[in-house]
């Protein structure tokens, strides 16, 4: 009976240091960089609601947007001469095609080094279109390269009709759902750099994930018009 309730103890504690691995709340900063432009935006992580907010002194103040997990609405929270302002976009998910993709290719290198706070692995990936990365990853921030990229892909899609399959077309892949990416180069002359700075975890308040207080205007009610 004592060894019984040792292994359910032992068992109950690795399940937690499992889902506090895999959980990530507080904020963190992605910087892109490539040839000709250069663009910030800061994360804040909540449970399955992320908010977003550019970066850019030319924006008014404040300007996010808030998407949550599960769920096919995109909020741009903004205010207009003190009045607050949730203009709701809804991203339809796009069938995606199965296919084997015997093309991509991802191989860690044994060389590791510190970004911050966490150890980093480098892994060079190959997607069989040309283009090369340099990923410096981690398994330990509990956020990982399929949740940023699925944030990006329905912020671009829902925003700027941007091309949600594109952005997460890697997402099913074990690195991407497994690691987070702390820096990302482009193997060419001029290429994309993506480098994930200022992590902060702490508990973030709820109030700055909901809706109360704003008032929503649905854009659908304009389409067409």
């Amino acid at each position: 009976m004592r060894k019984s309730i040792v292994l359910f103890g032992m068992l109950m504690l690795v399940l937690v240091l499992k889902v506090q691995a895999q959980s990530f709340e507080g904020s963190f900063v992605m910087q892109i960089m490539d040839a000709g432009s250069f663009s910030r935006m800061s994360f804040y992580v909540k449970g399955g609601k992320i908010l977003l907010e550019p970066i850019d002194e030319t924006l008014p103040k404040p300007v996010r947007i808030l998407i949550q997990k599960g769920n096919d609405n995109v909020y741009l929270l903004t205010e207009e001469q003190g009045a607050k302002l949730a203009i709701l976009n809804t991203f339809m998910p796009p069938s995606k095609v199965a296919s084997i993709d015997s093309s991509y290719n991802a191989m860690e290198t044994g060389k590791k080094k510190m970004i911050g706070m966490y150890e980093c692995r480098q892994v060079i990936v190959d997607n069989g279109e040309g283009q090369k990365l340099e990923m410096w990853v981690t398994s330990t921030m509990g956020f990982t390269l399929s949740q940023l990229f699925e944030t990006i892909g329905r912020f671009s899609a829902a925003i700027s009709d941007g091309d949600y399959l594109e952005v997460t077309k890697n997402n099913d892949k074990e690195l991407y759902q497994k690691n987070m990416a702390l820096e990302i180069n482009e193997q060419k002359e001029g290429g994309v750099q993506i480098l994930i700075k200022d992590i902060v975890k702490k508990v973030l308040p709820e109030e700055d994930f909901n809706l109360q207080g704003y008032t929503v205007i649905d854009m659908k009610a304009f389409q067409g018009k």
